[in-house]
């Protein structure tokens, strides 16, 4: 079963409490193991000019419903704007987007866990982690810098305590995104007339070796791709863009909107990507047929290089075993 939620700081309770409302995602029929597969249309598959089959472009069925399961009250922050479940589901985020940040327990009771406030600086963006033990990255408005946090587990009290640390860049930062391993974080960083993304590894806590130039305007969205670690940015300037982060290229670009794009979500399972546009909304799903393909050789190219450094790994254990059976032979 999917969870979903909604926060609305309009409906308050007595106590002026925001509302935050807990939703599991079904089938009509009942079904909840699939409950966000869409219904298929009738396409065909044609092979690519690189062997590779195209995948199935999918349409929305009316099967979908939503069904409210838990009501709960947010007392920490005054106002709600961004929330995001983290930490495998046992923790609810909630953000003002401007000084205070909640995290929420929300395996029974309902309660809140800890509360970070930031006194001058304002958030404009919050970065989750699918993997611990990173949880979270924050950006902040004119700042060149994010902060992340993770758990971490006193030896004495064996308590989970979340540790802060902060990592610069040389622009401020508006946007951050975790790839799928949580390993590696990329920010979005806007100068004079150009926006920069950098990539950095959460774990080593090292400054951006890997930074390069991708939108003539702010980027609006940054995501990766789930298999192969491909980064996709939307910008004001009207494209979505496909990034190959280890060459640090450009693989895809796709104009879609004069007027510059707000925001962007792709849809991995569903094959679609969503554009919000200062004028419409939009789902693409031609440019993500050329998306998937170079998701495919992108894995192929991944799984070489992988098998060749297990080549290179075993022919220098073996030299190493002959080396030492050989000066133990002769002694």
């Amino acid at each position: 079963m999917v969870a979903a939620f909604s926060a609305s700081n309009q409906q308050k309770d007595p106590n002026g409490a925001t509302q935050v409302y807990f939703y599991s995602l079904e089938r009509s029929d009942g079904d909840t193991n699939n409950g966000i597969s869409p219904t298929p249309t009738n396409r065909r598959r044609n092979p690519s000019s690189t062997g590779i089959s195209k995948p199935k472009v999918s349409s929305f069925g009316n099967s979908l419903k939503f069904q409210l399961v838990d009501v709960q009250s947010v007392e920490a922050v005054t106002d709600v704007h961004a929330a995001e479940i983290l930490n495998n589901g046992k923790t609810l985020l909630v953000t003002d987007l401007m000084h205070q940040v909640a995290l929420y327990d929300l395996s029974p009771p309902f309660y809140s866990r800890k509360t970070l406030v930031f006194a001058s600086d304002v958030v404009c963006h919050v970065g989750v982690s699918p993997k611990l033990p990173t949880l979270f990255a924050l950006a902040f408005r004119n700042k060149p810098f994010v902060k992340l946090y993770c758990t971490t587990t006193d030896k004495k009290t064996t308590r989970t305590e979340v540790a802060e640390h902060r990592t610069g860049f040389k622009f401020p930062v508006h946007r951050a995104s975790f790839d799928s391993s949580g390993f590696f974080l990329a920010v979005a960083e806007t100068g004079f007339m150009k926006s920069w993304i950098s990539i950095v590894n959460v774990n080593t806590k090292k400054p951006s070796n890997k930074r390069f130039v991708a939108h003539a305007g702010r980027i609006s969205g940054l995501q990766w791709t789930t298999t192969s670690s491909l980064l996709l940015s939307s910008s004001h300037d009207g494209y979505v863009k496909v990034w190959d982060p280890v060459a640090m290229s450009n693989l895809l670009s796709v104009h879609i909107e004069t007027y510059g794009i707000h925001s962007m979500l792709l849809m991995e399972g569903l094959s679609v990507l969503v554009t919000l546009g200062y004028n419409d909304c939009r789902l693409q799903s031609r440019s993500i047929v050329q998306l998937h393909e170079l998701e495919a050789s992108r894995l192929v190219e991944m799984n070489k290089q992988a098998a060749n450094i297990q080549k290179i790994w075993k022919g220098r254990k073996t030299r190493q075993l002959i080396a030492k059976y050989i000066k133990g032979s002769e002694a």
